[in-house]
Parts: structure tokens; C-alpha cells; sequence
């Protein structure tokens, strides 16, 4: 088993997870801000990881190749996100483009993506509401959004809080993703926003 970290100035490294040893390395070639999550495709592991080069990257865990580049419009510090869909594995992340992005995780094929009112940042947390697959996510227009995963239709959006200061800067205040729980058989959504408020809300429908 490994651990892959990223580093800001955008190399991907791989260690041993018992002994610390350096498994790999890649290189991104821009610096990052986003942090890596894995995935199996097609009995694969892969790794994803997005750059502010406007880049997803997919690369082999156990080797570190790079499998594919995927073009955004503007940074992507946002954490991937992998879910399966009717059997296809897919990654979710947002950008500064303002756009929530669903590629397949194995060809990078675009299936779809759906605008928001400001930069996105957040990664997105995945869930099943009304027996469909649905992602949330938190735009810095002070919404979240929640999204049909089949299709990227706009399913719910709430207004959770405007930032307290007056200009957006990390460090400012919370800047955090949201969070899906099941508590008690049904699904929670979580979300910590910067105007220092926790909100909570509950599925209407599972």
C-alpha cells in the first residue's frame, strides 16, 4: 500500500506505507493546491489530482504514469471527487471557470457540467437523495448546490452564509466543503460556511 502526496509546487510523490520509502515520482509541472484521491478503473488504481495549469490529471498509482490531462478554463484547487454512476466510475471537481465539471474517469470523456454563480473550490460530496446519485457543492457565491449525477441537472440550491470580512482571502474565515453523514437511516448534509455558521440539512426523501 502507498500514501501519494502533493506537494504546492506540483510534484506527486508516492511512499511505502509501512516503511517511508519512495515509491515514485511525477510531476504536475504547475503548482497545486488540490489534494489527491484514488480510485479503482476498469481494476486499476488511479490517482486524480487538479493543478492551477486549468489541469485534472489521472495518473497510475502504482507507477505514476500520467493516463490523462483534462483542460478547465481556470484554476482547479478543488479536491476530485470519484463516484460510480450506473456502473461507470466518474470525477467531480469545480473550478475558477465558475463550472462543476463530470468526466469519466477512464476515457476523460466530458458527460456533462453545469455553471455556478462564482469560482468553486470545494470538493464535492456525493450522495443518494429520492433514489438518485446527486453531488453537493459550495460555490463562492454563497450557495450550495446539489447536482443529478446522471445528467447535471440542478436539483437544490441554498444560500449558507455571506464571508464576514470584506474581500475573499484564504484564512479570512472557514473555507470548507460539505459533508454527507447518514444519521438515524436517513442522509444529512453538512456544511461549515464562512460567515462562522454550521449548517445542517435533512433529505426529504430517500
Amino acid at each position: 500500500a502507498g500514501v501519494v502526496v502533493l506537494s504546492t509546487d506540483g510534484k506527486l510523490s508516492c511512499f511505502d506505507a509501512l516503511s517511508g520509502a519512495l515509491e515514485w515520482n511525477s510531476l504536475l509541472l504547475d503548482i497545486s493546491y488540490s489534494s489527491p484521491s484514488a480510485a479503482t478503473v476498469d481494476g486499476l488504481p488511479y490517482i486524480f489530482v487538479g493543478s492551477r495549469f486549468h489541469t485534472m490529471y489521472a495518473f497510475n498509482a502504482k507507477t505514476g504514469l500520467k493516463i490523462w490531462q483534462k483542460r478547465a478554463n481556470n484554476f482547479i484547487d478543488a479536491t476530485p471527487t470519484t463516484a460510480i454512476v450506473d456502473g461507470r466510475t466518474v470525477v467531480l471537481y469545480g473550478s475558477y471557470d465558475r463550472r462543476f465539471y463530470c468526466v469519466d474517469a477512464s476515457s476523460s470523456k466530458l458527460l456533462w457540467y453545469a455553471k455556478t454563480g462564482n469560482d468553486i473550490c470545494s470538493s464535492a460530496a456525493v450522495a443518494t437523495v429520492a433514489g438518485q446519485p446527486v453531488a453537493i457543492v459550495h460555490s463562492l457565491d454563497n450557495y450550495l448546490y446539489m447536482f443529478a449525477l446522471r445528467n447535471g441537472e440542478l436539483l437544490w440550491k441554498e444560500h449558507v452564509g455571506n464571508l464576514m470580512w470584506s474581500h475573499m482571502e484564504r484564512c479570512d474565515s472557514i473555507w470548507s466543503s460539505p459533508a454527507v453523514a447518514e444519521v438515524d437511516g436517513s442522509a444529512m448534509l453538512f456544511f461549515g460556511s464562512w460567515d462562522g455558521s454550521l449548517y445542517a440539512f435533512a433529505s426529504t426523501g430517500e
